[in-house]
């Protein structure tokens, strides 16, 4: 009897311990800050001349970063100015480091003309547990028919 009930107490001892370690793993992967991107220049300046894009055509804007994981991006983005004209999401993989690109996004011919901002909503999932929302925006440009 005796041997059965040390098996029983260490089993509920590893049952305990092997407990806790899940309950901190899953507390430092929910609250241990976790970089990802760092942008050089808030709101990404729009390339198009006289920031003005016709509907249809090709919005260019310039983005500056230092991104820190290689794990992809999810970006939905949407022009905004009264309303919000919601446009397909893409997913982004841009390597490790500083760098400097050129955005590309077609403008949709049924766009109204305006005055607008693209946002973006960026999602980084880091793992089961957590994952990271940042919205990064350009200059207003102007839309025409």
């Amino acid at each position: 009897m005796k041997i059965r009930s040390k098996i029983l107490y260490l089993s509920s001892m590893a049952t305990v311990l092997l407990a806790i370690v899940m309950v901190l793993y899953v507390l430092f992967y929910s609250f241990f800050p976790f970089r990802t991107v760092e942008y050089t220049q808030m709101p990404f300046p729009v390339l198009n001349e006289n920031k003005v894009v016709r509907a249809g055509e090709e919005l260019r804007y310039q983005v500056g970063y230092c991104r820190y994981t290689d794990l992809p991006t999810r970006s939905a983005r949407s022009l905004q100015n009264d309303f919000i004209y919601t446009l397909p999401s893409v997913e982004v993989k841009s390597p490790v480091g500083c760098n400097t690109s050129i955005t590309i996004v077609l403008i949709p011919k049924e766009t109204f003309p305006g005055k607008y901002k693209l946002v973006s909503t960026l999602t980084w999932e880091i793992n089961a547990f957590r994952t990271i929302i940042k919205q990064v925006e350009t200059e207003e440009f102007t839309i025409i028919e």
